[in-house]
């Protein structure tokens, strides 16, 4: 099997013809899953994906993998609770429209949404596990 670095695109035609599996977020695959070009074997979270309620995750099928990508809305240290407030319910609001969700949805994401506190704690348990990865594979930046 050859390895493929695919900056910035995102096209089953872009990888060799003799690669038998790829691991993407489901943004980037779910066209392809739901055309039936690809098949989801496994999902790399810790939980089962609502956008994909049937495919296991890696754990379930013996393989020890948990990793997924989210993104968050962040704003400057020392930005006052009444604005962080604020921006959270209009987050939450767009998030929780059947119009965003619906888009998400088709995008392969899950739309959650969480509070300051749990963002936090998610951002220092995601430091402390990839820095374990990256200290146990010797990885190096270069």
């Amino acid at each position: 099997m050859s390895h493929t670095k695919a900056e910035g695109r995102r096209s089953l035609e872009f990888f060799p013809v003799k690669s038998t599996w790829k691991i993407s977020g489901t943004a980037g695959s779910m066209g392809y899953i739901n055309s039936g070009r690809l098949k989801a074997l496994a999902v790399t979270g810790a939980k089962r994906t609502a956008v994909l309620p049937d495919v296991p995750t890696m754990m379930e099928s013996g393989v020890p993998v948990e990793g997924t990508a989210w993104y968050s809305l962040v704003a400057p240290a020392g930005t006052p609770t009444p604005i962080v407030n604020k921006l959270r319910e209009a987050n939450r609001l767009c998030r929780g429209s059947p119009r965003v969700r619906s888009c998400c949805w088709k995008q392969g994401a899950d739309p959650e949404t969480s509070t300051p506190e749990e963002l936090r704690d998610l951002i220092s348990s995601e430091v402390v596990k990839w820095a374990e990865v990256i200290r146990v594979s010797k990885i190096k930046a270069e």
